[in-house]
């Protein structure tokens, strides 16, 4: 079993499954880290996929790709503008509250042990 870790220390599970849910195994996930992608840059990664780590290493190649890919990201910027605010709330919903709740779980459980621990009775 591999450990994504080894490729990052950064890795979590989360930013593991998003690597996964767009084709990239362990190997090609590792191949674009060590050209200087960054673990949360699945999105990017996965546009670039018509382009070859080799070629982000050619510095007027990086440049390109990076201008077309902020291009890419404006014409997305664009199409989501247009969108009606009922779908895009629709979209992150689930996922934003799923985080909020987890959080608020750990901020409770922090609070309680901290009273637990520092609570004497007078």
């Amino acid at each position: 079993m591999v450990n994504w870790k080894d490729i990052h220390p950064n890795f979590t599970e989360e930013l593991q499954k998003e690597w996964e849910e767009r084709e990239f195994g362990y190997e090609k996930c590792k191949e674009w880290i060590d050209v200087g992608l960054m673990v949360g840059d699945f999105k990017y990664a996965w546009w670039l996929v018509k382009v070859t780590p080799e070629q982000m290493l050619n510095e007027g190649s990086k440049k390109e790709v990076q201008e077309l890919h902020a291009e890419n990201l404006k014409n997305e910027k664009e199409k989501n503008d247009n969108l009606p605010f009922d779908e895009i709330v629709g979209q992150n919903r689930k996922e934003t509250s799923s985080e909020f709740a987890e959080d608020l779980n750990e901020l409770t459980k922090e609070a309680r042990d901290s009273i637990n621990n520092n609570y004497s009775p007078i």
